[in-house]
């Protein structure tokens, strides 16, 4: 299975959301080195949808994240 090239909008999609490389990769429990490979693309996402969506959800509010119930 090949990968997804996102060197192309993470590097803004990081920075919209003032993270570093190693903040980023500390959220998505990546290795900061692993972050700036994708950014240069050098290394492919397999995994790019589920890397959009944790990078749409860090960008909301807290208030605006679901919690679950408990």
């Amino acid at each position: 299975m090949s990968g997804e090239d996102v060197s192309s909008w993470l590097p803004s999609a990081r920075e919209r959301l003032g993270l570093s490389q190693a903040e980023l990769a500390d959220r998505l429990g990546a290795s900061a080195n692993t972050v700036a490979r994708w950014e240069r693309g050098e290394l492919k996402v397999r995994l790019a949808p589920m890397l959009r969506l944790a990078l749409e959800a860090l960008a909301r509010p807290a208030s605006r994240v679901s919690r679950p119930r408990g």
